[in-house]
């Protein structure tokens, strides 16, 4: 990373993050609108990463925990598409302060390639809340050899890569068709949504067919042990 990436990177950071607008605004209701948001985020963080480990207990509990680290892996998957795939247009292909960077003595490979690292450092954060406390109710279960610990710390950081980099070529794409028309935003806002429902739709289907392969007499059994009635 060269110098002036890494400046672009910090930059956009602290704008985005509110963290500028907090220490220079002296406009006390932005500054306010920066803590609710803040405030906001960190009560979604905590419900989120609560939510996935609650999940991932319970598939240990009913003695399906050889599947958790497959369903981190497909959340974080869906949650990294879905994200990138509203944002990329906006962020790598259709920034409003274009004007502005196009003027420093940077190149255009420079800019977006700050964009894309802050897009993967945004994704990371996604994999991280979903895949730690996954993780964590995986090894309650299985007990794993310490080299377990070594690759899904890594897969935190990279398994985000491939479904980020799958949706940067779709945005690049919607951008493309949705500029060769009047309303652009609109196109590119109707063109998302149809390409998320798709993605959904194909992700659902998947879950179904390998959903029928679990054994649900066992499942029965297995709950049935750990003392969760059934009416």
């Amino acid at each position: 990373m060269n110098n002036n990436t890494w400046i672009l990177l910090k930059t956009q950071f602290l704008n985005q993050s509110g963290v500028n607008t907090f220490r220079y605004e002296k406009d006390k209701k932005k500054k306010n609108k920066v803590v609710i948001f803040a405030v906001a985020m960190t009560i979604t963080v905590i419900m989120m990463s609560t939510y996935c480990f609650i999940l991932a207990y319970g598939l240990g509990r009913i003695g399906l925990t050889a599947i958790i680290p497959g369903y981190a892996f497909t959340i974080t998957s869906v949650i990294v598409m879905l994200f990138t795939l509203f944002k990329a247009s906006g962020t790598l292909f259709a920034f409003k302060d274009y004007d502005m960077l196009m003027a420093l003595p940077v190149q255009t490979t420079t800019v977006i390639t700050s964009r894309f690292l802050l897009m993967y450092g945004e994704n990371v954060l996604f994999s991280i809340l979903v895949m730690m406390p996954m993780g964590i109710a995986y090894c309650l279960f299985a007990h794993p050899q310490i080299l377990f610990y070594v690759i899904w710390f890594i897969s935190m950081f990279v398994t985000a890569l491939v479904p980020m980099t799958i949706a940067a070529v779709l945005g690049a794409i919607i951008s493309a068709i949705s500029s060769r028309f009047k309303h652009t935003n609109m196109v590119n806002i109707i063109l998302s949504f149809v390409l998320t429902i798709g993605f959904m739709g194909v992700s659902m289907s998947a879950g179904t067919m390998s959903g029928g392969q679990i054994n649900i007499k066992q499942i029965s059994n297995d709950m049935y042990q750990c003392g969760i009635a059934f009416t």
